[in-house]
């Protein structure tokens, strides 16, 4: 990463801590638990409307008996929307509001677990990231959970993808996002250096996503950011090994993972005590790269074989049985 001005140091009273919530009270109070002794200055929640009149209330308790506590002298803001407006509008105006007071924003929903150790990591990562700030992401989620990896356990990978549990974002780079997509999407994307070094594999797989969202926009909003990080040639930079999670699968409430918990992911686990303070080194990258696409990204050539094999050992086993009469 080059320099392009002279800038200082990243410090907590530079980042404010957003928790965009909507009908689970019992993630809000465990979230809320995990980042204060994370010991933030500045705590943003955001939750959408729709709940039910007894969840809203629960949801409301929680975060007036947070806010009037004032742990560690934490300045606590909460809004909450009236209608239910949906997680792609809420997160973008949720983020907006913070960055109308805050230089950065470090974006937890309800559901992403974080370790004791996670708003210092991130600090670290944004102050590695600090000369392309305007073009950079620094996230916590990794295909590599806990485990007695020692090697480069502790350093930062860059990468084209961004990881969309838990992450943080300087104003001047958010202010390059959109919800919604034009409708010259492909041409804009032929623009950029990022987008020309994909595969004509991975190009046809994020252009039917993008075209979903171009009609869609409200759907989502991950597909809209990781369309930033193509046309602006964005710089995610990401852990080794998670320093956060999500416990929100195989639950009815969520929107994007009502299903059960990828197996690849393994169990909720972060290394509380991991400290990321090294920068990327080309080894790291060329690993790293290899998984994130296979699992964050979900646009490596596995996806596709993966399934052919499984399909084709079926078959295999079946021809094999003796069924002779």
């Amino acid at each position: 990463m080059t320099a392009t001005n002279e800038l200082t140091s990243v410090t907590s009273q530079d980042v404010s801590v957003l928790l965009v919530g909507y009908n689970r009270p019992e993630y809000l109070r465990k979230r809320l638990e995990e980042i204060l002794q994370n010991q933030p200055s500045k705590i943003f929640i955001s939750i959408d409307g729709g709940q039910s009149k007894a969840t809203k209330k629960q949801s409301h308790e929680i975060t007036e008996r947070i806010k009037n506590t004032k742990i560690n002298n934490c300045e606590i803001n909460v809004k909450y929307q009236e209608k239910n407006i949906g997680l792609a509008k809420n997160i973008t105006e949720s983020i907006n509001w913070v960055l109308s007071f805050s230089e950065y924003v470090l974006v937890i929903e309800d559901d992403i677990t974080i370790n004791n150790n996670y708003l210092l990591n991130i600090i670290k990562g944004l102050n590695i990231a600090a000369p392309i700030r305007d073009n950079s992401i620094v996230g916590g989620f990794a295909p590599l959970r806990k485990s007695n990896l020692k090697f480069f356990s502790n350093r930062w990978v860059e990468t084209k993808y961004f990881s969309a549990w838990g992450w943080a974002i300087h104003r001047s780079a958010f202010q390059k996002f959109q919800l919604s997509i034009e409708d010259q999407y492909e041409h804009k994307l032929g623009e950029s250096t990022t987008w020309k070094n994909l595969t004509n594999y991975k190009k046809k797989i994020w252009l039917s996503r993008f075209e979903k969202v171009f009609k869609n926009p409200e759907l989502t909003w991950d597909y809209q950011m990781q369309y930033a990080c193509f046309i602006n040639n964005f710089v995610n930079l990401l852990p080794l090994k998670r320093i956060n999670d999500n416990e929100g699968f195989d639950d009815l409430r969520s929107f994007n993972t009502k299903n059960k918990r990828p197996k690849w992911m393994g169990p909720i686990e972060t290394d509380s005590d991991l400290i990321q303070n090294k920068s990327p080194k080309l080894l790291t990258n060329y690993i790293s790269q290899f998984l994130i696409s296979s699992t964050i990204a979900g646009d490596s050539i596995i996806k596709e074989v993966t399934p052919m094999l499984r399909t084709l050992r079926k078959a295999l086993k079946f021809n094999s049985v003796d069924r002779s009469i």
